[in-house]
């Protein structure tokens, strides 16, 4: 072997060696995806109508301008499984109210509704003074939550019964302060969009592999009838390679960039 053959090897095995490296640092330090999703669909309204007449919303007693039942689905998409993970809830907008919640794991209600003891013991009431002021405000405005276990692929859905002052649509944001959890709001999606953006997609990352393909073809075979097959049996198969193509990376962007 040359000296410029084993430089060369050298070279190619140091970048071998240092990809090898940073994917086992990216590997080691990644933090566990939790995504959620939030849904809302209205209860009712109080109005007051010349023709129809008045509609009243009444909750425990008391008036409600705009009643909402907001879901919020939080999703474990990693390969971890958590103890203890704090979840808090908060309403962007002071004009909205969180009113009486429950929650749902995987198939099942559980009796615990899993609220955080330090959140309990502020939200407290004392027989002597009631429930003040900032109790109201914060128990209005947030909930938090300890939940003992969230495996891999277990479904946490949380839901509200909402306040709103005017008609708009209430909003709610999910925060997980836990080490090595990244949370983050995936909206659910139209999906003929979506689906017209998978195609796109799919035939773009096709496309980048047909036309190497295409001259490989065109060098490999010396019959033009054979070209010419091979060539339309790629042209059927470029979608379905595209998207295959596609999500292998988009598994690997999110692996090791998110």
């Amino acid at each position: 072997m040359t000296p410029l053959e084993t430089l060369i090897v050298s070279l190619i095995s140091a970048i071998i060696g240092a990809l090898i490296t940073w994917f086992m640092t990216r590997l080691s330090s990644r933090r566990a995806r939790f995504i959620y999703s939030v849904t809302h669909n209205r209860v009712g309204i109080s109005t007051e109508d010349e023709i129809f007449g008045s509609v009243k919303l009444i909750h425990n007693g008391k008036d409600v301008k705009n009643l909402w039942l907001s879901n919020v689905e939080i999703n474990n998409t990693s390969l971890r499984d958590f103890q203890n993970v704090p979840i808090q809830i908060a309403v962007k907008s002071p004009s909205v109210k969180l009113l009486n919640q429950t929650i749902r794991i995987n198939d099942s209600y559980p009796s615990n509704v899993y609220l955080d003891d330090k959140y309990k013991a502020l939200i407290s009431i004392d027989k002597k003074t009631g429930l003040t002021e900032k109790q109201k405000s914060l128990y209005f405005s947030t909930r938090e939550f300890n939940l003992p276990n969230i495996n891999r692929g277990d479904k946490i859905r949380i839901m509200f019964l909402v306040d709103a002052e005017d008609t708009s649509i209430p909003e709610l944001i999910t925060t997980i302060n836990a080490p090595g959890i990244i949370c983050k709001y995936r909206p659910l999606v139209n999906l003929p969009l979506d689906l017209n953006h998978t195609i796109l997609r799919a035939i773009k990352f096709g496309l980048l592999i047909s036309a190497p393909s295409i001259i490989l073809i065109a060098n490999y075979f010396e019959n033009a009838t054979y070209a010419v097959l091979a060539s339309w049996i790629l042209g059927l198969l470029t979608g379905s390679l595209g998207f295959i193509i596609s999500k292998i990376w988009d598994r690997i962007r999110k692996f090791l960039f998110d």
